[in-house]
């Protein structure tokens, strides 16, 4: 589930981002702010930008109307690098997580970098890198979506997989934040 979020909120984020016309700056395009370039002859590229976007998605409540049985708390920073192609949209990804069980207190991370295409002639996703890694102090990573993987973001339909994809397979992301705190 916060997987799918992270997708849908970064291509959103890319999408109106170039909708309202955020003008390049001609000293740097990185910072705080998404910072777009154009004119890039190379390969193809008709638009970029970079991007830091920090966020914080407050009490999700827990279940029946959020996703674990108690509630949780997602802060972090997504650094993005977009580029729009002809026929493919590139997203470079690192982001930095802490997911708190508001219960207990306990947290974990997620640190990951990645790279998802997507394919504007068929609509698929590829992701490469280390979409999801959640680790627990004193255990290591507990859960991983690592490797490459090809979908259909309409139906979780697979054409390509390899290595392991333990959250979008289906494995239980709150079993991470299940547990007491240290």
């Amino acid at each position: 589930m916060l997987r799918k979020r992270s997708v849908y909120a970064v291509a959103a984020t890319a999408l109106l981002a170039v909708a309202v016309g955020c003008a390049p700056d001609a000293e740097t395009i990185s910072g705080p702010d998404p910072q777009f370039s154009k004119g890039h002859a190379a390969g193809g590229l008709l638009d970029s930008f970079r991007g830091v976007f920090p966020f914080d998605t407050g009490v999700i409540p827990a279940a029946p109307d959020g996703p674990c049985a108690f509630p949780i708390n997602v802060v972090g920073v997504d650094k993005v690098i977009g580029q729009l192609f002809a026929d493919h949209v590139v997203f470079h990804v690192e982001s930095k997580a802490i997911v708190t069980n508001l219960d207990t207190g306990f947290f974990n991370r997620d640190n990951t970098t990645f790279t998802d295409i997507i394919h504007l002639d068929d609509g698929t996703l590829t992701t490469i890198g280390g979409r999801v890694r959640i680790t627990v102090q004193g255990e290591g990573i507990l859960f991983q979506d690592t490797g490459i993987i090809t979908f259909d973001p309409s139906d979780n339909s697979v054409s390509f997989e390899a290595g392991p994809h333990e959250i979008f397979h289906g494995a239980d992301f709150c079993e991470a934040s299940d547990r007491p705190a240290a």
